[in-house]
């Protein structure tokens, strides 16, 4: 008689389709907690930064026909970041720059008899490594469980919120001076950020800055 009252009052939660199709699956959810994953842009070790310089020229070519001949050119100009093949987007990553830097200059430019002369713009770049990463946590703890390199790494030029180059300066001569616009980068400036050289080793920071130095050939 007990064996039978107590099987009469036997809850349902104890009989095993029960427990298959309430309690099975909590405890399934309880085993594999969810993971919450987001994307992020980060150097590549220290970023390896370096300095580069992107000079443009920002007037037109103009010759002189008399001997101390000077043209007088106004120009305006602004240079913005840029990125190599296959990059992703801006990121500043804790370097001193900016997405563009701009400038406005008047000035004379002397020009030999019968030569070319124009205006040109140096801007100062810090070039550096940055990529793509995925990091992943559990929750809700928030335990990190990984965190990989989800892209191939890249390189931002961008210019340096302190210019200390040419800035504007004058050229003279036709391989000097093409067309309004023209623009190089000179990609081999020394390890740093920021970097202000005004002396005259190898051409940097010297009157012929604008000139390849030797390691950039």
């Amino acid at each position: 008689m007990l064996t039978q009252a107590w099987a009469e009052q036997e809850p349902s939660w104890v009989n095993s389709s029960s427990l298959s199709s309430t309690w099975a699956p909590v405890a399934k959810r309880q085993r594999q907690p969810s993971i919450s994953c987001h994307s992020y842009t980060a150097r590549v070790g220290d970023g390896n930064p370096h300095q580069n310089h992107r000079f443009t020229q920002v007037s037109e070519s103009l010759t002189c026909a008399s001997i101390g001949c000077t043209k007088y050119y106004s120009a305006s100009e602004t240079v913005s970041y840029s990125i190599s093949a296959g990059g992703g987007g801006f990121v500043y990553l804790g370097f001193d720059v900016t997405r563009s830097r701009g400038w406005e200059e008047g000035t004379n430019c002397p020009a030999d008899p019968w030569q070319p002369a124009c205006l040109w713009v140096q801007t100062d770049l810090t070039a550096y490594s940055a990529q793509r990463r995925t990091r992943c946590h559990r929750l809700p703890s928030g335990e990190q469980v990984s965190d990989y390199a989800s892209a191939d790494p890249y390189v931002i030029y961008a210019p340096n919120k302190r210019q200390c180059g040419l800035t504007y300066h004058c050229r003279n001569g036709g391989s000097h001076c093409s067309k309004k616009g023209g623009s190089y980068l000179m990609p081999c400036g020394p390890r740093g950020t920021s970097f202000c050289n005004y002396g005259t080793e190898d051409g940097w920071g010297s009157y012929e800055y604008h000139r390849v130095p030797s390691q950039c050939r």
